[in-house]
Order: C-alpha cells, then sequence, then structure tokens
C-alpha cells in the first residue's frame, strides 16, 4: 500500500520538525583534495542525524531503485561508467505514519563502485533536503573574501550547537577579526582554546570586562581597517 501524504498535525510531521531543531547545523568534516573544497559528508549528516532521528522515532530505508548507465572515455582517455539511480526512500514514523521521498545520486567509477558512490550521494541529498541542514556551503557560489579568511579558522562548536562565530557576529564582530587580535596579543588563535577560556572571550567582550572590547575595537580600527603602507592586509 503506498504511503500517504502527512498532514501538517501528524506525528510524522511533527517529528521531522523535532529532528530539524535538534540538528541545526552540520559542520563540513570532508575535503577533496583535488578541488580543494570542504564538503558535508553523508558519514557527517549520519552522525549527526541518526541519534535524533531514533530518539523521534524515525526511520528512512530505500524501497524502489531506478538505475541507467552511461560509458564514457576521461580526458586522459580511460574508460568510465556514469551510473545515475532514482532511490524512492520511505520514512516512517514510530506511530505507523509514512510517506515516500525520491533522490537522484550520480556515481562515475572505472571498476564496479558506481553504483554505491550514486547511493552514498542519493542518501545524503534526500537526508540534507529532508530535514534542510545547512552546512554554510552554496553549490551556487564560491567562497566570499570572508570565507577565504575564515579557512584557516574553521567555526567550531561552543555552547551546545552554536559556533563561536556566530556568537561573535552577533556582537558586532567577525571571526577573523577576532582571531587576528588575540594572535597580536600573543593568546593564540581562539580554535586552539578549551570550551571553557572560549565562553569567557564572548562573556568578556559583552561586559568589556577589563576594556577587553575597547582594546578590540581600537585594534580592528587601527590594524585591521587601516593596512600598512605598501599594502595588504592584516593577517
Amino acid at each position: 500500500m503506498k504511503p500517504d501524504t502527512p498532514k501538517p498535525t501528524s506525528e510524522l510531521t511533527k517529528a521531522v520538525c523535532a529532528v530539524m531543531k535538534a540538528v541545526p547545523y552540520v559542520q563540513k568534516g570532508g575535503y577533496n583534495s583535488f578541488h580543494k573544497f570542504k564538503f558535508a559528508s553523508e558519514a557527517d549528516l549520519l552522525e549527526a542525524l541518526q541519534p535524533a532521528m531514533a530518539r523521534y522515532g524515525l526511520s528512512l530505508a530505500p524501497i524502489r531503485i531506478e538505475r541507467s548507465t552511461h560509458p564514457f572515455k576521461t580526458r586522459s582517455n580511460k574508460d568510465q561508467v556514469l551510473t545515475t539511480l532514482l532511490v524512492t526512500y520511505c520514512l516512517t514514523h514510530k506511530s505507523g505514519e509514512s510517506m515516500e521521498i525520491m533522490g537522484i545520486g550520480e556515481g562515475a567509477d572505472g571498476e564496479d563502485k558506481g553504483a554505491y558512490k550514486a547511493m552514498t550521494g542519493s542518501l545524503k541529498y534526500v537526508l540534507r533536503s529532508l530535514f534542510l541542514v545547512p552546512t554554510g556551503d552554496d553549490p551556487d557560489k564560491g567562497p566570499t573574501k570572508e570565507e577565504r579568511r575564515l579557512e584557516h579558522d574553521p567555526e567550531f562548536k561552543v555552547g551546545g550547537n552554536r559556533a563561536l562565530g556566530a556568537q561573535l557576529g552577533e556582537l558586532g564582530y567577525r571571526m577573523a577579526d577576532v582571531a587576528a587580535w588575540t594572535k597580536a596579543k600573543e593568546w593564540g588563535r581562539p580554535s586552539e582554546w578549551t570550551r571553557e577560556k572560549r565562553d569567557g572571550l564572548v562573556e568578556a567582550l559583552k561586559t568589556n570586562k577589563n576594556g577587553l572590547a575597547k582594546d578590540l575595537k581600537e585594534f580592528i580600527e587601527t590594524v585591521i581597517n587601516k593596512p600598512p603602507q605598501g599594502g595588504g592586509s592584516y593577517e
């Protein structure tokens, strides 16, 4: 029997919303060394979402797969096969409610791994789409200048699921500016600090304890916003 589309007040819908609330962000743990970019892998998503799905009574399983293949040659004249899978998953709640979700995945390989790569991609993007999980990337945009400056200081989780960069942003500071300031004061980079020390920094900046907020503001105005003669910027 084909699963029904859940109503907005259904237990399944409530559970999906609960998982979305429990997992507001997944940090990118994968890195493509060839194209030089970070990405949220299937393992990153599963590690974050699986406990929340289990807690709220959700399961996901593939129930139908449509497959197509396309042989091609690479630029170096190697034989490859592009495998495309259209996978239908069944999302089921412990109440008995269920719904179908489709996801497409592609994988190119010269041997027998194309289908596995496609299946991984299909599951990954179904999970991201279902729970609307942000990973901080936009496939239609390249990295911004700010993102390139932050590359050496990736956002890290502090105070639950909130990144230090987000907390500093609420106070009107950029993570890169704060990292440059702490480095100049020979305190090291915040990404190397303990959680307690990072929490302490945020609180000190909120209250201007020991004049830290004033000191940071002066640093930004005199160093960050006024590069040394000869051009360039403070790193």
